[in-house]
């Protein structure tokens, strides 16, 4: 059980959420379109498989505003254990999600309220650079 002071700072942003999901997720865009909770779910187990496929096949799925999906492939490589002997890692396919800036910037704007382990919360503005 939390007590008084968890809940407060959880509510303000200090303490990480809950997380959301698929359940949650399909309720929540129910709550928000005209479409039911089975609509929902359908449309979107329709996606995260296209998402997957797409992936999967070396392509990247890119949604404008959002972030960009894809799997990134990394090569074979040697890596030294910690009996010392040289090991043999195969090449692997990642997935790997990279948040476009208008949603890194709304994350952000929420992050400037989160309290410190003072209590005290930082207004200085820091700028989003692109990586090159």
């Amino acid at each position: 059980m939390t007590d008084v002071t968890e809940q407060a700072r959880r509510q303000a942003g200090g303490l990480p959420r809950a997380p959301l999901h698929k359940r949650s997720l399909v309720a929540q865009v129910a709550r928000r379109t005209s479409l039911t909770r089975a609509q929902v779910g359908e449309a979107l187990e329709g996606i995260l498989e296209v998402v997957a496929e797409t992936m999967a096949a070396g392509g990247a799925v890119t949604l404008v505003g959002f972030g960009r999906f894809e799997a990134r492939a990394h090569r074979p490589r040697s890596v030294r254990g910690l009996d010392r002997k040289s090991y043999r890692v195969a090449g692997r396919r990642v997935a790997t999600f990279r948040a476009y800036p208008s949603l890194r910037a709304r994350v952000q704007a929420q992050a400037g309220d989160i309290p410190d382990e003072r209590g005290e919360t930082c207004r200085e503005q820091r700028t989003l650079t692109p990586r090159g």
